[in-house]
């Protein structure tokens, strides 16, 4: 299983816009070193296209504006009986230099964050904080117990959280999260950008959650109209979101068959 994973993250890092540019650049040479000068420029101009739009920030922000708009951020109901708010993994980093040993990716701090606050708007509720050690396998704590080191610290108590630190993808956490759901509702706290394909996913395997996305990165007004690092974030975001609902609509489709 961890061959597989590992083998579907490179094929997704392989195709993303930037490695296609790359890749069509690294062709355009070869054609120019072998005399072929039209299509070797035909090719490099492509390759230089494909870097500037994904790296400008108008294109990003819109790209990521129509996918995130699918859910809108959770409002408190007084009428949800909620019995699990599942915060999905989103990364994290060790080492000695930080605070109690981890720093959490942004996207994790966001996601913690917001299910901190749901879990205060829910008093009965369990906080449940999924995602394993990490593709290299070099990590001593998995990106759950990572979490719960962040979340205590902000003073969640944790007699409330429960950790699922064996699931590797979105599909392993929905199959691991569904017993604990039970009769009461579910919550589902993630990046804006994966929400809909994890809301995809949690329902092909049975359950309804209730989305409650976080970190949104379309900005409504783009202030900036060069070249940056955001933007390719933005549009490399897009582009893996957009490939795996593609490939939850195959799997599904198979499945059929």
């Amino acid at each position: 299983m961890d061959v597989i994973f590992s083998f579907k993250k490179l094929v997704i890092a392989l195709i993303s816009p930037l490695s296609v540019a790359l890749i069509i650049g690294l062709v355009g040479w070869l054609y120019l070193l072998a005399g072929k000068r039209t299509r070797a420029t035909v090719l490099i101009l492509c390759s230089l296209v494909i870097t500037w739009a994904a790296s400008f920030n108008p294109i990003g922000d819109a790209l990521m504006r129509s996918h995130e708009a699918q859910y809108q951020a959770f409002q408190y109901r007084d009428d949800l009986d909620v019995a699990v708010i599942h915060v999905l993994g989103g990364g994290h980093a060790e080492s000695r230099r930080f605070v109690n040993g981890v720093q959490m990716s942004s996207s994790s701090i966001a996601r913690v964050t917001e299910g901190i606050r749901l879990a205060n708007l829910y008093p009965d509720a369990r906080l449940v904080l999924s995602g394993y050690g990490g593709y290299s396998g070099v990590n001593k704590l998995t990106n759950a117990e990572a979490a719960k080191i962040f979340a205590t610290s902000l003073g969640m108590d944790e007699d409330r959280i429960d950790l699922l630190t064996e699931s590797k993808d979105t599909r392993e956490e929905a199959i691991d999260v569904e017993d604990m759901v039970q009769d009461g509702r579910l919550i589902l706290v993630t990046s804006a950008s994966h929400m809909p394909r994890a809301m995809a996913i949690f329902k092909q395997e049975g359950l309804h959650p209730i989305a409650a996305p976080t970190y949104f990165l379309g900005s409504d007004v783009s202030e900036r109209y060069y070249p940056s690092y955001e933007a390719v974030q933005k549009s490399q975001r897009y582009f893996y979101e957009k490939v795996g609902l593609l490939w939850i609509e195959l799997r599904a489709w198979m499945n059929a068959e």
